[in-house]
């Protein structure tokens, strides 16, 4: 499955109220897939959280390193942009967001995500954690 930047973080993020739903969605998916969007968006998270002072700087550096290894796979961003574009401009909605929806159409999956804007302008390409775990 595709797994949108946020159900890592909180997988990775203790403390967040979705944290036990996201652990359990990577958990129950054989291999967890992603563009390399991720590894920035997941630096740029972390990095929030460090600027309100939810994590220290070390736990943020670990959790990164964790991020990775949760990923069975990255797709090379070149690979998807021209789709990423294309579904973008379609559904008038952020290439930061319609790279993972290119990368599901690329596996045949859907993107499991919390995004409630993804989700509404791209029914057939997401899921969310909860429906996905049923």
């Amino acid at each position: 499955m595709v797994f949108d930047t946020m159900v890592i973080a909180h997988a990775l993020l203790g403390f967040t109220e979705f944290h036990q739903e996201s652990v359990k969605a990577v958990r129950a998916s054989k291999e967890v897939w992603a563009p390399e969007l991720l590894k920035v968006e997941l630096l740029s998270t972390l990095w929030q959280y460090t600027r309100s002072r939810k994590l220290s700087p070390d736990l943020a550096v670990e959790l990164l390193q964790d991020g990775d290894a949760l990923v069975s796979a990255y797709t090379a961003n070149d690979e998807l942009r021209e789709e990423a574009l294309r579904l973008a401009i379609a559904r008038d909605h952020s290439p930061y967001d319609t790279i993972f929806i290119a990368l599901a159409l690329v596996k045949g999956c859907k993107v499991i995500t919390y995004d409630r804007p993804l989700l509404t302008k791209f029914p057939e390409s997401t899921i969310t954690v909860s429906k996905f775990l049923r």
